[in-house]
């Protein structure tokens, strides 16, 4: 019998699912600053113009059980409050929202209304199957993981040599 003490492992991890989609630590800008340049990139998307005195509605995804989603969406909340955020002179309004299925994010979307949804770092979710629900609905996606953004967000924030980057998806932004 021949022994494989590493290679057993190696490609059990290979396999496809055998690894989470995300992990939480990706996100490389704090929050804060994402609100900000969320903020800054937004005033120039002429389709948040077409109701100009309804309140602009955020949804912000997040699982509960992943201690990273959690802070995050507290903190994503928590600055759009605290700056008194408005974009095209639109005041900014957040809903948390428990991450479950597409199916779920979709009745949602539909009771409550949803102009964007930022996404937190999750874990194991399928963000294609998300953002096909976003893109049916017409609300742009906004997330501080930039593998998210190449997983078919449209707006993301990413860190290159120690400075935040705008990532923008833009068949995704298209399509939403």
């Amino acid at each position: 019998m021949k022994r494989f003490p590493l290679i057993l492992p190696l490609l059990l991890l290979a396999l496809p699912g055998s690894i989470p989609e995300q992990r939480a630590e990706d996100m490389l800008v704090p929050v804060e600053l994402q609100v900000n340049l969320f903020a800054k990139v937004l005033r120039f998307d002429r389709s948040l113009a077409e109701q100009p005195y309804a309140d602009l509605v955020v949804g912000v995804l997040y699982q509960e059980r992943v201690r990273d989603s959690n802070l995050a969406k507290d903190a994503f909340i928590e600055e759009v409050r605290r700056s008194e955020l408005t974009i095209q002179d639109r005041r900014v309004k957040t809903v948390p929202l428990a991450a479950g299925t597409p199916e779920e994010l979709a009745r949602s979307i539909e009771e409550h209304g949803r102009d964007l949804l930022y996404v937190g770092p999750v874990r194991a979710l399928s963000i294609e199957k998300f953002s096909r629900v976003t893109r049916s609905q017409s609300v742009i996606t906004l997330t501080g993981v930039p593998q998210f953004v190449e997983d078919g967000l449209s707006i993301g924030i990413g860190l290159v040599r120690d400075r935040p980057e705008i990532i923008i998806n833009v068949d995704a932004a298209k399509l939403e």
